[in-house]
Order: structure tokens, then sequence, then C-alpha cells
């Protein structure tokens, strides 16, 4: 009778309004008394119901209408149903609501899931992150491209080990590798992860300094062993 309703709050359309059909494949006719929405989906929808109604034995009818009240943080995911109240029985409409995005999660001091800041090294120096990609979402995220650049530097985003999807609540490891120039340099770029529904991107900051910093030889001065 109903069918899910997805709404990816990173698309150009995420704001439009959803209207929901329902059709009796029941031998009789079927009236729909209520609906109820539960205050997690009322949060974030604002919901027209068209109840109640009456539908013909293999007729279809526009149920409710759906609208998102605003865009939320990239972050929030969020899974519930409506439920329709009909005089024959009553039935959950599963309603996800997610932005199609991966969130950064560097293994870094500082960083967010939008910038990643670096820090200093010498000129030539290799600095390796590890970042997780984790999926917020109530729905399976594919990968249809990721990378990093650095201008200037050469700079690697790569998963480890390599995957197509990441599943609902789970995360995807992945590595960034950047290369600093033979050169002082303050460098700016981007890394990203596009999933087939949206794209996540976060800056990065490098400053390249010459020369290199060299950790003294700890001397400790004599002395008997305790017993």
């Amino acid at each position: 009778m109903y069918r899910m309703c997805s709404v990816v709050t990173a698309a150009a359309d995420a704001l439009r309004e959803h209207t929901l059909r329902a059709r009796n494949d029941f031998a009789q006719a079927l009236r729909v008394h209520a609906l109820h929405v539960p205050p997690e989906l009322a949060e974030h929808f604002h919901v027209e119901a068209h109840t109640p109604l009456t539908l013909r034995a293999g007729a279809a009818g526009a149920l409710l209408r759906l609208r998102l009240r605003a865009r939320p943080p990239a972050a929030l995911a969020l899974a519930a149903a409506l439920r329709v109240h009909t005089d024959l029985a009553h039935y959950d409409l599963p309603v996800r609501l997610y932005s199609g995005k991966l969130i950064f999660e560097w293994d870094w001091v500082n960083a967010t899931s939008e910038s990643l800041e670096l820090g200093t090294v010498g000129t030539s120096w290799t600095r390796r992150v590890g970042v997780r990609l984790r999926n917020p979402a109530p729905a399976p995220l594919c990968l249809a491209a990721l990378g990093a650049a650095l201008p200037g530097a050469a700079a690697t985003l790569t998963l480890a080990p390599p995957r197509d999807c990441v599943a609902p609540g789970a995360w995807a490891q992945a590595w960034l590798a950047v290369v600093a120039p033979a050169r002082e340099a303050a460098l700016r770029g981007a890394a990203f992860a596009n999933t087939t529904l949206a794209g996540a991107v976060a800056a990065l900051a490098l400053r390249v300094r010459a020369g290199h910093v060299r950790a003294r030889a700890l001397r400790l001065p004599p002395a008997a062993p305790v017993r």
C-alpha cells in the first residue's frame, strides 16, 4: 500500500514538497481515519494530512504532503515512521532523513570534520594522517570519488582496505599522505569524499619550513641499580 520515503538533505531539491500516495489493493473500500506523526518527524517536517480519506477498491489517492522545515546539519540522520490508521488495520510508512554525506573523523589534534591543520613540516617531509569516513545515515552510502589536492605538494587520500560502500552507522578507514615541496611555502587545499548522493569536503592547510628538528639523545648520570 505504501512505500518508503527518503529525503536526502544535501540534494538541491531537499526542501521541495513530497506528495505520498496510497493505493487500495483490497476488494472493498478503505477508510483512512487519521495519521500519527511522531515528535522526531514533526520537529523536522511540516506534514499536511489528507484525512479522513476514502479509497474505493483499486483506487489511489494523495495521502499526505511532506516538506522539510529547514536544511539540517550534515551529521543529522533520522529513521522513523508515520502511522496510518484505517478501518481495517494500521500501517507504518518509513521516513528516512539524511544528508548523503560521509563525515571526516581525523586522527589529529584540533581537527574537525570540515578542516585539518597539518601544522609545520620540513621541506620534502612526508606527513601521514588517518581518517575515518563515517556514515551517519540509516542507509548505505557508496563512494563515487575520493581524493585530496594540496597545490604545491603531493597529496593522496586512499581507503585501506578498499571498499565501494559504507554500511549504515559504520565507517571506513582512509589515509591522507602529504609530501611537502623542497621549498618553504604556506599551502592550502582540500580533501574530498563524494558519495553517489553528495560530496563532503575538508579544508587542508600546511606550512613548510627549511630545516628540521632533531631530538637530542637523553643522557642519564651514572647510578647504581635499585634492589
